[in-house]
């Protein structure tokens, strides 16, 4: 059960904090990802290296409280599906 938690945190971590950081780019505008090596911000790889880094630091707190893979386990289909819907309403 202790290796599971880690990975269930990393992917909830993962797709929540990129889902969420689409919707903020989205909202507050940035450049277009299609167009991101012509662009002097390079927005679609901070999202992806912020995503990263949401996704390790729960996989740190899932590894640490192992007791967290059941919410976790819970979490995971109804954040990869808001997930989804929020970068497909971003486009």
């Amino acid at each position: 059960m202790r290796r599971t938690a880690p990975w269930l945190g990393f992917a909830v971590g993962a797709i929540a904090g990129y889902a969420a950081h689409r919707l903020a780019s989205r909202l507050l505008g940035e450049p277009d990802p299609r167009t991101v090596i012509a662009a002097e911000h390079v927005g679609f790889y901070w999202r992806a290296l912020t995503a990263t880094w949401w996704g390790v630091l729960l996989a740190a707190f899932a590894w640490r409280f192992p007791g967290a893979e059941a919410p976790l386990r819970r979490a995971f289909w109804p954040v990869l599906v808001v997930a989804v819907v929020v970068v497909a309403l971003c486009r």
